[in-house]
């Protein structure tokens, strides 16, 4: 049997009113099963229908994701939450508050409705409720709400813009719909609320002080990290405008910006490390900023990119 390849086809959707129709022609795709990449504010999704195992699986299958890994639901209105999920306290309430719709996940007990596919088997979901004008209006026009991990394969750093999508999954899906660079570019915030404290499983954009303001007793444990050194000098270096004249040496050399203004590096960080990825170089180098507020969650990708390999300088 020959298996003919997807051809896949890039729908502009950066003006809502006037690419409406192409909003309503991903839809169709969700409709039907398919999976379809979908801008946000944080990093673009690979979007499928939540209650629609099959779609689920495609998910799965394209990135090459283990089935183990869960999968954040997204909703477009704050009352979907209530029909997916249990356990919603007060104090969830007061983070429905203060950051929805926005680049936070919250993780609760779900409800049978959700499955273990969805959910990887575990007891809990999680959910976001994106600030994107675009993404709640392909939610809404799909009729249902939609599983949507980084649309990127396995491995690969998260995607913010459609360029990347179709660089990692051209043949793979039929659908990138192109919402332009994402105005946030990291992935968002991740708070466990089912557990009597809450835990931050992932910083974002949110500040961790901002969110204190809102969980008093929000449980935050970073991860231990070894250190390695390398003297290879087939490398790129990603670093902060201030510091390029320390690296002239270097053949391949990138600006993350000023390090005053840490929203700028926290959108350049993906697409930069995709720009270095393609030199075929065998290190990549990147400057860390100060560990507090956006910086650490700047911080928190780069070692998750790097796999823990942090050289102290």
């Amino acid at each position: 049997m020959v298996v003919k390849p997807i051809e896949t086809e890039v729908l502009y959707v950066k003006d809502l009113n006037a690419n409406y129709q192409n909003i309503v022609k991903g839809a169709e795709y969700l409709k039907k099963g398919e999976v379809v990449a979908i801008p946000t504010e944080t990093v673009y999704g690979l979007a499928a229908d939540a209650f629609n195992e099959n779609a689920v699986k495609k998910i799965f299958e394209v990135k090459g994701r283990p089935q183990d890994n869960p999968l954040l639901v997204h909703i477009y209105k704050l009352e979907q939450v209530y029909g997916i999920c249990k356990d919603i306290h007060k104090g969830a309430e007061k983070v429905f508050d203060a950051f929805w719709p926005g680049s936070v996940t919250l993780i609760f007990n779900k409800k049978d409705c959700i499955s273990d596919t969805v959910s990887a088997g575990m007891k809990t979901v999680g959910v976001r409720f994106p600030k994107s004008e675009i993404a709640r209006a392909i939610i809404k026009e799909s009729g249902t709400l939609l599983v949507a991990p980084s649309a990127n394969l396995s491995g690969k750093p998260s995607t913010t813009s459609a360029e990347h999508c179709y660089n990692d999954l051209n043949g793979k899906i039929p659908c990138i719909l192109d919402g332009g660079p994402c105005s946030i570019g990291l992935e968002s915030t991740i708070i466990d609320m089912s557990t009597p404290d809450p835990v931050l499983l992932r910083p974002g954009a949110i500040s961790l002080d901002d969110i204190r303001k809102v969980i008093p007793n929000l449980v935050y444990k970073k991860n231990l990290l070894s250190v390695k050194e390398n003297a290879n000098e087939e490398n790129a270096v990603i670093c902060f405008q201030e510091f390029l004249k320390d690296f002239k040496n270097y053949e391949h050399v990138y600006s993350l910006g000023s390090f005053k203004t840490l929203n700028v590096a926290a959108q350049k960080t993906f697409d930069l490390l995709r720009e270095c990825d393609k030199l075929n170089v065998s290190h990549i180098y990147v400057q860390a900023p100060k560990d507090s507020g956006l910086g650490n969650s700047i911080i928190n990708r780069l070692e998750k990119a790097s796999a823990g390999d942090v050289i102290n300088i």
